[in-house]
């Protein structure tokens, strides 16, 4: 609506403004009148004024004071000023006060009639021009992300006039004075990532920065990337380790990794080719998580001569079964490569696939299934995150080659309950006892007990019984035994004793259980 407001202690000037301009020729909608700033205010409020043509002098609150109040709270509303008094202090309050026009009375009112319509034009170009900035405003993280994206995807370089066409097609307002620091932060993809979280991180970094001398762009969080992009119009440059510092205190209250880097202050025509290295830069990290990197503007610098690694060694130590040495020879290796500054994605991920070429090719010598071991779930996370940091990797190595360890020791244990069962078979008829099988085998006692009972489903005691009961059971049927001779064969000097067990197990004595068998 345009609604103006005519402001004046003499009611008779502003009535005689209403009724003297001609407000269809201005599209004006509706005209208001009052003879007080403070009612003016409170119209201002309930109300959507476009143009406030006022006095300045009045009593009380003066115009000056009020188109300051205007200012403060509706910047957007144009201001034409009424005076009696041609002085040069008024015209220059009018000035800093962005007071559009400035009208001695007695009113000429064709003259005030073409400043309406210009106040009122120009304050449709302001809400227009607001409008858009908001909708741009609401879209900037999509923008900010649209010209990364060709940044990132264009073998072409942008300087001068060239750049300044491509952010203008993005609505972006940098500028060539201007400096920029740039922050790319990479957030966790997996279950861990808390999008509440990230848009917290985002918005504590915006509004740490957002003040009079620093702009803030940000992208959208995509891909588990966000670009922050800080434009320093001051002409002293900001602390860099304040800046980092106050970055890595942001970050490290997200509950997950998110690994940083921010490059020093740079240019506008650097913009393009820092985006592209912070992009590089993160595509090959493997080394640091939970840290803020600091990149330079320099070139990065010549290539280093590569670190070998000896792979037949590695097969060596597996087929000596040094799963130990094997592990530490790994580390030391991929540390050597880290050293050398030779570290990337690509090195971790040839290094990753010959260490597991080898693991496998050991375990299907060694174990009749590896199902057993590349099913632990430990293990399974650890390995789809192995190639993410070297950290990760050598957390996996080390994990792995231990459950490759456990796993041959399950299966020499297993031989070792073979040796027990043997054990008992030839002395059924000798007097068994858990010490003494466990002596035999060098193994503690309880522990050869749960190992037993786990290999074969029940207690060492248990299995003595029924291993007696059934040999019992052949020589109740095949010989003519007294039933104490038997017993005495199968390891019980006490009648009744083995009578008693043979019941329990059979539900039948001895004699009841020959009757039967032999009918």
């Amino acid at each position: 609506m345009n609604n103006v407001l005519l402001v004046d202690d003499e009611m008779l000037v502003i009535e005689a403004i209403r009724e003297n301009i001609r407000w269809d020729r201005c599209k004006a909608d509706h005209v208001f009148l009052c003879d007080n700033v403070n009612s003016a205010r409170a119209l201002v409020a309930k109300n959507d004024i476009r143009l406030v043509i006022s006095d300045i002098e009045m009593p009380g609150a003066d115009g000056l004071a009020f188109v300051q109040w205007l200012r403060e709270y509706y910047p957007d509303i144009v201001v034409i000023f009424l005076t009696g008094y041609a002085e040069f202090e008024y015209a220059k309050a009018a000035v800093a006060l962005k007071v559009e026009d400035y009208i001695l009375k007695p009113v000429v009112y064709e003259e005030l009639e073409e400043k309406i319509i210009h106040g009122l034009e120009k304050a449709e170009f302001i809400r227009r021009e607001k409008a858009v900035k908001e909708r741009l405003s609401m879209r900037s993280g999509e923008l900010m992300a649209e010209f990364v994206r060709y940044v990132l995807a264009s073998g072409v370089e942008y300087y001068g006039g060239s750049l300044q066409a491509l952010l203008a097609r993005y609505h972006l307002d940098f500028g060539a004075t201007n400096r920029y620091i740039l922050m790319w932060l990479r957030f966790p993809t997996a279950g861990a990532t808390l999008w509440e979280q990230v848009a917290q991180v985002k918005n504590e970094i915006v509004q740490s920065y957002r003040n009079m001398d620093t702009e803030v762009y940000t992208t959208n969080f995509v891909e588990s990337k966000l670009l922050i992009c800080l434009k320093f119009s001051a002409p002293a440059a900001p602390n860099m380790d304040e800046v980092r510092s106050r970055l890595a205190d942001i970050a490290a209250r997200f509950s997950g990794q998110c690994c940083c880097f921010i490059t020093e202050l740079v240019k506008l025509d650097q913009l393009v080719p820092m985006i592209r290295k912070l992009a590089e830069r993160d595509e090959k990290n493997v080394l640091y998580q939970n840290r803020v990197i600091l990149v330079g503007n320099r070139n990065i610098p010549g290539d280093v001569p590569a670190v070998s690694i000896d792979y037949q060694q590695w097969a060596v130590l597996l087929s000596d079964g040094e799963l130990d040495r094997l592990a530490t020879t790994v580390d030391f290796a991929v540390h050597s490569i880290v050293i050398a500054g030779n570290m990337d994605s690509r090195v971790l991920r040839d290094v990753y696939n010959n260490f597991m070429q080898l693991m496998y090719h050991y375990i299907g010598e060694n174990f009749s299934s590896r199902e057993g071991i590349v099913q632990d779930e430990q293990l399974a996370r650890l390995q789809k995150q192995a190639q993410n940091s070297v950290e990760d990797f050598r957390q996996f190595v080390y994990y792995f080659t231990e459950q490759v360890k456990m796993s041959l020791k399950a299966n020499a244990m297993g031989d070792v309950v073979g040796v027990v069962k043997k054990y008992i078979d030839e002395h059924l008829a000798e007097k068994i006892s858990r010490p003494d099988i466990a002596e035999y085998v060098a193994l503690n006692e309880n522990y050869l007990s749960r190992l037993f009972h786990k290999e074969i489903g029940c207690s060492i005691s248990d299995y003595i019984l029924r291993k007696r009961v059934n040999m019992a059971k052949k020589l109740l049927i095949s010989t003519k035994l007294s039933v104490s001779a038997i017993g005495e064969r199968v390891g019980y000097d006490t009648t009744t004793y083995f009578i008693r067990l043979f019941k329990r197990e059979v539900g039948k004595t001895p004699k009841e259980y020959r009757k039967e068998m032999k009918i």
